[in-house]
């Protein structure tokens, strides 16, 4: 039986299986130590007695928090020291917090729980991608949470990511893209100048989306991209700077791009007629590209319209930024030196530019064996 004490000074007892334990209540909360040797179970209740008279957090309320809790300390720090990729963090953060792993005690998760927990969300649909950054966030808030003397198993921190098979992503080339943009005319697709912009410009999605007509000078042919959005709430666009100074630049545009973007800012001025007072002035200036009512487009949005553009010329499923690769790989193709394409893509170094964007094709690729056939005969 266990052996009890005066008032807070704990009851000591040991279990059948050999652990020695210690309790302590104290204001109506129990609190609890333990540990294979009796005199270090007596220590450790010793400092808990003392952490609580002196209104300090006990040394062992980490071992009690959930992983629910830790995720809710650890967005709280991120949305202090790192609030630029808070809203990220949060999004994926709400998986470990809400699924199935929140009510879990961090001190006794295990590496198979994380397995099963990971194979559950890619068994849900998430993408392969969806999970290693569902895993990684895990990974950076129980890494925190050592920090904040929360006990991690080992096997836990240890576990590696799952494997992400590579994709190979597609490309359209010249002849493609322009058929695409004939049939987004043929079809009056609202977002015919978008498609257009992305090729022409090279730009990110969140780019143009972000892009005011204070920035575009169509006299002139020439767009500023100097911001990109980060998401939409309820229409109003949240913004921040270009990824990186480079990226912040004035482009030409062409005079095909510039006669779509007329045609677009006619059909724009005509729904604003029609909306009236329901027209949603932005504080930014009015966006170039809106979704109907002048409020701001998410993402997935467009990316979904672009895919029903992509169906309905007959062209292959691709992402909307593959567009913006495709441009790269053309203006390769058709000789332009690599700094060119690099300031095109405005991308802080040329390595970025070659390895993430630009891919040979089978035909430069045999231009190359020719040029070094001709180059032996000449000799």
């Amino acid at each position: 039986m266990p052996k009890r004490r005066g008032k807070h000074e704990g009851t000591r007892y040991r279990r059948p299986d050999g652990l020695y334990v210690g309790r302590v209540q104290y204001e109506g909360v129990k609190h609890q130590v333990s540990s294979t040797d009796r005199l270090e179970r007596d220590r450790l209740l010793r400092e808990l007695i003392r952490d609580l008279a002196a209104a300090r957090t006990p040394a062992t309320a980490g071992r009690r928090k959930t992983l629910k809790q830790v995720t809710a300390e650890w967005l709280a720090d991120r949305a202090l020291t790192r609030p630029k990729t808070y809203p990220t963090w949060r999004s994926y953060a709400r998986h470990l917090a809400d699924g199935p792993l929140g009510g879990q005690v961090v001190a006794t998760l295990t590496g198979a729980q994380v397995t099963q927990f990971l194979a559950g969300r890619a068994a849900a649909g998430y993408a392969p991608s969806t999970v290693r950054q569902i895993h990684r966030t895990l990974q950076a808030c129980l890494n925190w949470a050592v920090d904040q003397d929360v006990p991690v198993p080992a096997a836990v921190l240890r576990l590696e990511a799952p494997a992400v098979a590579a994709v190979d992503r597609v490309q359209l080339t010249p002849a493609q893209v322009g058929h695409l943009f004939r049939t987004s005319r043929l079809r009056d697709d609202p977002l015919e100048a978008c498609w257009r912009l992305t090729w022409y410009l090279a730009a990110r999605d969140g780019e143009l989306l972000a892009l005011p007509w204070i920035n575009v000078d169509l006299a002139r042919g020439e767009c500023w991209l100097i911001r990109i959005l980060v998401k939409s709430v309820d229409g109003v666009p949240r913004v921040n700077p270009g990824k990186t100074k480079s990226s912040q630049a004035i482009l030409a545009i062409p005079a095909d791009a510039v006669e779509a973007l007329r045609r677009h800012h006619a059909r724009q001025e005509e729904r604003r007629r029609l909306c009236g007072l329901a027209w949603r002035d932005q504080p930014g200036g009015a966006l170039v590209f809106d979704r109907g009512d002048g409020g701001s487009f998410r993402h997935e949005q467009v990316e979904q319209a672009f895919y029903k553009a992509l169906d309905a010329a007959g062209l292959p499923k691709c992402r909307l930024h593959d567009l913006r690769g495709a441009a790269l790989s053309a203006l390769r193709e058709a000789g332009h030196d690599v700094l060119d394409v690099q300031k095109r893509a405005r991308h802080a170094s040329v390595k970025t530019t070659l390895d993430a964007y630009v891919r040979g094709t089978d035909a430069a690729d045999r231009r190359a064996a020719d040029t070094l056939e001709r180059l032996v005969a000449q000799g």
